[in-house]
């Protein structure tokens, strides 16, 4: 353990055995440490000038440091290829086979190419295309990544949420429904309406007096709504995993703030996806997914994503099967071969 400070701070810590070697910013005059107290005795590295560099745009200002000997700094680095099993990037030649392998399941539990699931209890149609999902997971490959790889759980989980979400977005004509809200379109408009007090752009005016008063619903990408949303990336905070100010979910303002970007920014509502499910880990007495975590757990996460209800279990045993394809088939190989 060694600790960077005056003669006077270092050697009161090494002298508690709370440090093992000093490097004193000798050069400092301004601090009262450095002024009459002798050098700490033990004593790695000593910064005793600040000298220039270079000249003219290339000139820099750096320290010059001495050495005792306990310590010789540096002179090579040999990186050690890490032992966490992150995820890593999905190796883009195949994704037209991931793209079939997808469609392929899909259809095997009634949710065809195009349209609604057979198992909806509603006529209607969705908005997006097994393929045109699939197609959009990827090229968000580099956020899933990431998000994986700095949370630490596996990038399947992540996208398997996402997109589930996405290919069940439902643009049914409200006409021909006896619960409007299952639109997600109009769901989305009652909130814009709700929010700016009937300033609104072409999207939503097009329901003419058919908006219904509805500050929240679940938006975007990962069908989230404002206040979960809110909950999820205070936790996060509290975690210390996100770096933001929080939000408080019963003032209308955070929550337009946070669901207008849930709405419109692509990229913050993907990011948002992981919270969810940290989220959900701890309120239902779970461990935070991580790397290892069961298959068991992870289809809990799925349900919970959805919420605790009967439906979502099952909905749950049909995502295991997209999470088991990405995961199992690609990711895992990906991991150990790239």
């Amino acid at each position: 353990v060694g600790i960077y400070a005056t003669r006077n701070a270092c050697s009161r810590v090494s002298d508690a055995g709370l440090s093992t070697a000093s490097f004193v910013s000798n050069m400092s005059m301004g601090y009262s440490g450095n002024l009459g107290f002798p050098m700490p005795s033990d004593w790695a590295i000593d910064q005793i000038k600040t000298i220039n560099v270079g000249s003219g745009s290339g000139l820099i200002e750096i320290d010059n440091d001495i050495s005792s000997g306990r310590e010789s700094g540096q002179k090579s680095y040999n990186p050690v290829p890490a032992k966490e099993d992150l995820d890593v990037a999905f190796d883009q030649t195949w994704a037209d086979e991931l793209t079939k392998d997808i469609q392929t399941y899909f259809d095997s539990i009634g949710i065809p190419e195009e349209g609604p699931p057979d198992s909806w209890p509603w006529p209607g149609k969705t908005k997006y295309t097994t393929s045109y999902c699939v197609k959009f997971m990827l090229s968000w490959d580099t956020l899933f990544t990431s998000l994986a790889r700095m949370l630490k759980m596996r990038k399947a989980l992540i996208q398997t949420s996402a997109i589930w979400e996405l290919r069940h977005f439902n643009i049914t004509n409200i006409e021909d429904l006896s619960v409007p809200k299952v639109n997600d379109n109009f769901s989305d408009a009652c909130v814009y309406d709700y929010h700016n007090d009937g300033v609104l752009p072409d999207w939503v005016t097009e329901w003419g007096n058919k908006l219904t008063t509805l500050d929240d619903c679940s938006t975007g990408v990962g069908q989230i709504f404002g206040r979960r949303a809110i909950k999820a990336r205070n936790h996060a905070i509290d975690l210390g995993l996100l770096d933001e100010a929080k939000r408080d979910a019963t003032k209308d303002a955070d929550v337009w703030a946070v669901w207008e970007k849930l709405h419109f920014n692509q990229s913050y509502n993907i990011s948002t996806v992981p919270f969810m499910h940290i989220l959900h880990a701890m309120e239902k007495g779970m461990a935070r997914p991580g790397l290892t975590t069961s298959e068991a757990d992870t289809e809990k996460l799925l349900q919970y994503y959805q919420g605790d209800t009967a439906e979502a279990a099952q909905q749950a045993k049909l995502r295991m099967g997209m999470y088991r394809i990405i995961e199992d088939k690609y990711q895992s190989v990906f991991r150990k071969y790239l």
